[in-house]
């Protein structure tokens, strides 16, 4: 369930997120599916999980953007 939120947040959004606006998303759609005790990551987790779906973090803006290389990661529940 957790990569599919993932991946409805980043699709339903804008081409660049800070990591607190990605992390509010996931959060209120999380509660909208009642499904927040599916939200166990740490950071590292968080960046990956972007990473893996073709985002990367420009530290001088301190925002996540699209890549040119989209590979989703599907597969995982909670």
């Amino acid at each position: 369930m957790l990569d599919e939120v993932f991946d409805v947040c980043l699709r339903n959004g804008g081409k660049s997120y800070t990591s607190e606006a990605l992390f509010n998303r996931l959060i209120i759609e999380l509660w909208d599916r009642r499904a927040l005790g599916c939200l166990q990551l740490d950071r590292r987790e968080f960046a990956a999980r972007l990473q893996q779906r073709g985002w990367g973090y420009d530290d001088k803006r301190h925002v996540w953007e699209r890549t040119e290389n989209q590979t989703p990661k599907h597969g995982e529940s909670c």
